[in-house]
């Protein structure tokens, strides 16, 4: 099974992406529309 996460460009969406791989085997997909709350800089999700 694989897990989608939407929103994963967010600071909460992107922590849960870790956590789900962190503690599962299964796949992760992530999507983000990149919007004005999107911030791929703070350094998790880079």
């Amino acid at each position: 099974m694989t897990i989608v996460v939407t929103g994963a460009g967010g600071f909460i969406g992107c922590n849960l992406v870790f956590g789900l791989l962190a503690q599962s085997d299964e796949p992760v997909d992530s999507f983000d529309d990149l919007s004005y709350a999107s911030n791929l800089d703070h350094g998790f999700c880079s």
